[in-house]
């Protein structure tokens, strides 16, 4: 039992840290990107959209940036959330 926390169990870790890797580098970290998407009145067009969301994916993913998740706003815009892993200074 953990004199600090009486309520911890034998097997109870501790705090959490980063999994560390095979020569004891820590776990992957990532960054976001946030693109907010306008459609407005004038993308009511399923082809505009589609033309206007290929605009904003194809460069991103060419940088390395995943698709995570899209959010839609009240039929005004959408929530594009990006991530890639961060690139490490050599």
């Amino acid at each position: 039992m953990d004199e600090m926390n009486p309520y911890a169990s034998p097997r109870d870790p501790g705090p959490l840290a980063p999994p560390a890797g095979p020569g004891g580098e820590s776990a992957r970290q990532y960054e976001y990107k946030h693109v907010r998407l306008g459609y407005g009145l004038g993308m009511f067009s399923q082809r505009l959209f589609h033309q206007r969301l290929m605009e904003v994916l194809e460069p991103l993913g060419r940088d390395g940036w995943d698709l995570k998740a899209i959010l839609y706003e009240g039929g005004a815009h959408a929530h594009l959330i990006f991530n890639r892993e961060l690139r490490r200074q050599q």
